[in-house]
């Protein structure tokens, strides 16, 4: 067989990587992405601080809404008691502490031995974000401790960065940037068809709830990784 006669992967079917090392790249390409979409933005978010970080994220949230973006915000309700415990010790939208929050702060609390914060201060801007049409806001124990963004159903970033001061500023981590290819569809996994963690059992490796749990991209040859400088450009490709 001659080698011309090969199948040649098109692409328009692989995915792009990229790596944003550090927050303060990281936080302005998600910034970027935001004022660049044009019909949806979907966020899965395990932390999220009232400090100047969390109002930048949502206030170029809200302008996305504005121009008519569908903004979905999945924010774990697990993250809100590390909220009132680190940082700023503010969470964004888990203002109101009822008995349980409460108790799950003061275990915490007892465990890292610091103090944290029952006393929440008002958001207009969480108010505003979460009152506005185009913006559906779903809190809840989801288990997947995600930190993922996805723009347009095309562009997906995701790592290890909270919402906060903290990750942009001071914590030392990444975020990784996929375009093209399936990657939105496979990482971005739609609410519906997510397992129910208080029903969920261990499937055993290979069964098909095992795939549910673990969606996974497909790296080949023919996906390029583009590494990110300091400055936010392109640099090198492997």
């Amino acid at each position: 067989m001659s080698l011309t006669s090969l199948p040649v992967p098109s692409l328009a079917d692989s995915a792009t990587f990229e790596l944003l090392a550090g927050g303060p790249l990281a936080f302005e390409r998600i910034l970027s992405r935001i004022d660049q979409a044009r019909k949806s933005i979907s966020l899965r978010c395990f932390e999220w601080r009232d400090d100047d970080t969390g109002r930048s994220m949502a206030r170029a949230l809200l302008a996305a809404a504005e121009r008519g973006v569908v903004v979905t915000i999945l924010k774990d309700r697990i993250g809100g008691y590390y909220e009132h415990l680190e940082a700023t010790k503010q969470s964004f939208f888990h203002k109101t502490i009822d008995l349980h929050a409460r108790v799950q702060l003061l275990f915490l609390m007892g465990f890292y031995n610091r103090w944290g914060s029952l006393r929440q201060k008002p958001s207009e801007l969480a108010t505003k974000l979460l009152a506005h049409p185009n913006v559906r806001f779903v809190t809840e124990k989801r288990f997947d401790h995600a930190k993922l963004y996805q723009f347009d159903e095309e562009t997906v970033i995701l790592g290890g960065m909270g919402i906060g001061d903290d990750f942009r500023d001071v914590n030392v981590d990444f975020m990784v940037e996929i375009s093209g290819g399936d990657a939105a569809e496979r990482l971005a996994e739609p609410e519906a068809e997510r397992p129910d963690p208080d029903r969920l059992a261990d499937p055993g490796p290979g069964s098909e709830s095992d795939h549910r749990l673990s969606p996974s991209v497909h790296c080949t040859n023919s996906a390029p990784i583009h590494w990110a400088n300091s400055r936010g450009k392109p640099g090198t490709t492997a």
